[in-house]
């Protein structure tokens, strides 16, 4: 999300403009942030209605679904600390 955000804030005019609002719009709805995630989307429909994690119903395609989870790569080395 942070990486996001730096890259819209620094370089709006880049060719991963579009990307990073995807991302963040995803970063969004993984945290639960709704409201920030649906301004988002809408800025991301209104500007790049081409873009390739847009549906063709003006939805966000997820690269993971919300309620998946993984495991953190300290979890997977040492499953032990974590149960």
């Amino acid at each position: 999300m942070n990486r996001s955000r730096y890259a819209l804030e620094n370089f709006p005019t880049s060719p991963v403009t579009a990307d990073a609002l995807a991302s963040l719009g995803e970063a969004y709805l993984h945290l639960g942030m709704e409201d920030q995630a649906r301004q988002t989307l809408e800025l991301l429909k209104e500007q790049y209605p081409d873009h390739k994690q847009l549906t063709d119903d003006g939805e966000l395609r997820l690269i993971k679904p919300v309620a998946e989870t993984s495991k953190s790569p300290l979890q997977a080395v040492l499953p032990d600390l974590f149960s």
